[in-house]
C-alpha cells in the first residue's frame, strides 16, 4: 500500500487507545485529515514459525472519529484508535496469572497515516450471545510490571536485565491496582539472576511484609566455559490492604564477589469493571471456559462510552452493549480469553503518537512486493546506500546477475509495520522463494551489509557497539556454549534438496 499517495510515519509507546486532533493531523501533513487511514500492526512481534502465519503488507486499522456536536470532522475534533506498543501479554495457565513479554528488537511500535486511500475503514460489529448468561463478570484481572533491560551479561543472546544488585542490595518498586478489589489477592511474579560462588537468595517483600524468597544455586567461577549466572523465578501471594504496593528485593549476597539481578517483577490483580478514567482495557481470566457464555457488566457508563472487543487487534470490534442506569452490559461466549476496552471517546487524557523525530513523518513511496525476481539482494542501512549500489554493478557486469538493493527499513515498513524485526527480512526473502518456478529461478544470493550487535534494539552504551544491522540471537544468554548469533536463520531450506545445496547462501559484509 506504501507504493502510491502520501504516508507520514508515527510512533507509539503504550497498548490502548491513542488520539490524534485535526490540528495534529494537518501538522503532519495531511491536507484532507477528513479522510484519514491509520494502517499497520504496531509492535507486535512476527512468529519465527512459518505454521503460525506471517505478516505480508500493513493492513488498515479500523478507527473513531470524534466529531464533537455538528456532526462534520473539523478543528477541535480528533480521532482514536487501538495501538499496540513493545509490551505482549500472554495467559499462563499452571501460575494462572498474566506475562509479559517485551519486544526483543524494539522499544517503539509504529504506524502509518495517509489521506489517500478513499474512505476509512468501517468498524464491524461484535457478534453477541442471545443465550442465557451462566457468568456474571464485574471485576477483571488487573496486570502491571517492571522491567528495565540494561544489562547483556555475556554479550550473546535476547535476555536482558535491570537493577544491578552488588554494592546496593536493596530496591524498592512502587506499583498500583488501580479500582483495587478489598480482600482480593494478588500474585507477584519475581525473577532474578545471581552469579555467585556460594547459593544465594533473593528476599522479596510487599508493603515492608515478606512475601517469600528465591533460592539460586552457586555458580562455578573457575572455568569461562560454564554457566555465567544461574536463574529462578517464582509467583508468591498477597493481600494488600491499599491500592499502591511497593515491591522490595534485597539480595542476600553471601561473598563480597556474589552479584545479583533483577528480570522483571509481574504483578496480577483483581479490579472493579468500572471506568474510572478515559480508558480502561479489560480481560476476565476467570470466565474462560467451555460453553461459558459471560455478561460483563461495566460501571460509570453513559451513551456516549464506548466498548470495543480488541481480542484480535488487527480487527477491533464494536459492542453494541444495553446500559441499566450507569452499567453497560453485554453477553458474549468466553470459551477462549477475550480482551476489551472501554472508553470515553470525548476524553482529553490520552496518549498521543509521536509524529516527528528521527524516522518519523514523511514515508516515500516504495514497493518491494513489486520487485522483480533478482539473482542477489544487497540489504543495507542507508548508509551504506552508496556502496551497495557500487557492489551491485559490479556484480552485475561481472557476474550477470540481477541484483536489488534494498534498505533495511523498506523491509521493516512493508514486512513488520515499520518495526524492526529479524523475521520481516526472512519473509522478504520469502516471498521470492514462494514465487520461484524452480532451481533455476531461485534468489540465490543475500548480502547483509553493515554490522551487527546483540544490542538489536540499542541501549545507552550502543555507541559503542552499534547494530547497524538486525542480528538473529538466541533466546540462552547465560551459557558462553549455548548462546549465539547466526544469519542461518535468513535461509530457506528446500525440503526437495540436500540441506547444503537448498540453502540460502548469505553474506555479512562488514564496513
Amino acid at each position: 500500500v506504501l507504493a502510491s499517495g502520501n504516508w507520514y510515519k508515527i510512533a507509539v509507546d503504550f497498548n490502548g487507545m491513542h488520539k490524534l486532533t485535526y490540528e495534529q493531523l494537518q501538522e503532519i501533513g495531511l491536507s484532507n485529515p477528513a479522510s484519514v487511514r491509520v494502517y499497520g500492526r504496531g509492535t507486535r512481534l512476527l512468529p519465527e514459525n512459518f505454521s503460525k502465519g506471517y505478516t505480508d503488507d500493513l493492513n488498515s486499522v479500523p478507527i473513531h472519529i470524534y466529531k464533537g456536536g455538528d456532526g462534520l470532522f473539523g478543528p477541535g475534533d480528533h480521532i482514536l484508535f487501538y495501538a499496540l506498543g513493545p509490551v505482549e501479554w500472554s495467559f499462563d495457565e499452571e501460575s494462572n496469572t498474566f506475562v509479559h513479554n517485551l519486544h526483543p528488537y524494539s522499544r517503539t511500535g509504529y504506524y502509518f497515516i495517509t489521506d489517500s486511500q478513499g474512505s476509512t475503514q468501517a468498524l464491524e460489529e461484535a457478534t453477541l450471545s442471545a443465550e442465557t448468561a451462566n457468568l456474571v463478570v464485574n471485576s477483571y484481572d488487573y496486570r502491571t510490571y517492571v522491567e528495565d533491560e540494561t544489562y547483556n551479561l555475556i554479550s550473546s543472546g535476547r535476555q536482558w536485565f535491570g537493577d544491578y544488585f552488588n554494592v546496593n542490595l536493596e530496591e524498592n518498586y512502587l506499583l498500583v491496582v488501580h479500582g483495587r478489589i478489598e480482600g482480593e489477592p494478588v500474585k507477584i511474579r519475581v525473577r532474578a539472576a545471581a552469579r555467585s560462588g556460594s547459593s544465594s537468595t533473593f528476599t522479596v517483600r510487599a508493603n515492608h511484609d515478606q512475601v517469600g524468597a528465591l533460592s539460586i544455586r552457586a555458580t562455578d567461577l573457575s572455568h569461562y566455559t560454564s554457566i555465567y549466572a544461574h536463574e529462578t523465578e517464582d509467583v508468591f501471594t498477597y493481600v494488600p490492604q491499599t491500592d499502591n504496593l511497593t515491591i522490595t528485593i534485597v539480595y542476600n549476597r553471601p561473598g563480597s564477589n556474589s552479584e545479583g539481578w533483577l528480570n522483571y517483577i509481574t504483578l496480577n490483580g483483581r479490579s472493579e469493571l468500572t471506568l474510572f478514567e478515559d480508558q480502561m482495557p479489560f480481560r476476565d481470566s476467570r470466565s474462560v471456559g467451555m460453553g461459558t457464555t459471560s455478561e460483563f457488566r461495566v460501571g460509570n457508563m453513559d451513551n456516549s462510552k464506548v466498548i470495543w472487543d480488541v481480542t484480535d487487534p488487527d480487527q477491533p470490534q464494536y459492542i453494541d452493549y444495553s446500559l441499566s442506569g450507569t452499567t453497560a452490559s453485554f453477553k458474549v461466549e468466553t470459551s477462549l480469553q477475550r480482551e476489551f476496552i472501554a472508553f470515553d471517546p470525548g476524553g482529553d487524557n490520552f496518549d498521543t503518537p509521536r509524529f516527528s523525530g528521527e524516522g518519523l513523518g514523511v514515508v516515500p513511496n516504495q514497493n518491494l512486493h513489486g520487485l522483480q525476481h533478482p539473482d542477489m539482494v544487497i540489504l543495507t542501512p542507508e548508509l551504506f546506500l552508496e556502496q551497495a549500489q557500487r557492489l551491485a554493478e559490479h556484480r552485475t557486469i561481472n557476474d550477470g546477475m540481477e541484483v536489488a538493493v534494498v534498505l533495511q527499513q523498506q523491509v521493516f515498513n512493508e514486512f513488520s509495520s515499520g518495526v524492526p524485526d529479524v523475521s520481516a527480512i526472512r519473509n522478504f526473502m520469502k516471498m521470492f522463494y514462494d514465487r520461484s518456478a524452480g532451481e533455476s529461478s531461485y534468489c540465490r544470493y543475500l548480502l547483509l551489509l553493515g554490522d551487527g550487535s546483540f544490542d538489536n534494539r540499542g541501549s545507552a552504551g550502543k555507541v559503542n557497539n552499534p547494530n547497524l544491522l538486525l542480528t538473529y540471537q538466541s533466546e540462552e544468554s547465560l551459557s558462553p556454549t549455548r548462546s549465539y548469533v547466526s544469519d542461518d536463520f535468513f535461509g530457506i531450506l528446500d525440503t526437495d534438496e540436500s540441506m547444503y545445496d537448498g540453502l540460502l547462501d548469505i553474506g555479512i559484509g562488514r564496513l
